[in-house]
């Protein structure tokens, strides 16, 4: 046999092995750990991450509070809203979901994914904002594909001015 058939067949018996891998050791072993990181859950082993600051709202409006000390970075009053936008933000290795939520004189506030009491925060926007889009109709939409920016509205107010002008 000469060299070529050998080599021909050695790549083939190897390309098998990695679709093998690929297709059935791979999803069997990533099967397995998502199991036990639920279990661990569940039994409590493992807790959720907390973060250093934490997002504080209610029927007034939407305040970024400082977990250690109380201070209060940032706030905005629901009236005072007109736009919300959703985007990510590329950092390098990892994108980060944020939401701006806009006065009339474009100021405002930028409340991101990394902050505590943020699922319940993108799920409630729709009870303070109406006729804001639900969590579940946008999030996917921001998320991929991922590293881009997806700046997806959520809200806008309808007497925005900005409308008006026909800006962003």
């Amino acid at each position: 046999m000469n060299l070529f058939w050998i080599l021909l067949i050695a790549g083939l018996v190897l390309v098998l092995i990695l679709v093998y891998n690929d297709r059935v050791l791979m999803p069997q072993r990533a099967k397995k750990g998502v199991e036990k990181l639920l279990r661990q859950i569940r039994e409590g082993k493992i807790k959720p991450r907390h973060f250093d600051k934490s997002i504080i709202f209610d029927e007034d409006g939407v305040v970024i509070s400082d977990d250690k000390s109380g201070e209060r970075s940032a706030h905005i009053i629901w009236s005072e809203v007109v736009r919300v936008i959703a985007y990510k933000r590329d950092l390098f290795n990892v994108d980060q979901i944020c939401v701006f939520l806009s006065r009339s004189d474009e100021t405002g506030m930028e409340v991101q994914e990394d902050l505590n009491n943020w699922t319940n925060f993108i799920t409630s926007l729709p009870e303070h904002l109406p006729n804001c889009k639900r969590a579940e109709s946008w999030l996917e939409d921001v998320t991929l594909p991922a590293f881009a920016a997806n700046v997806t509205e959520l809200y806008s107010r309808p007497n925005n001015l900005s409308q008006i002008k026909g800006a962003k």
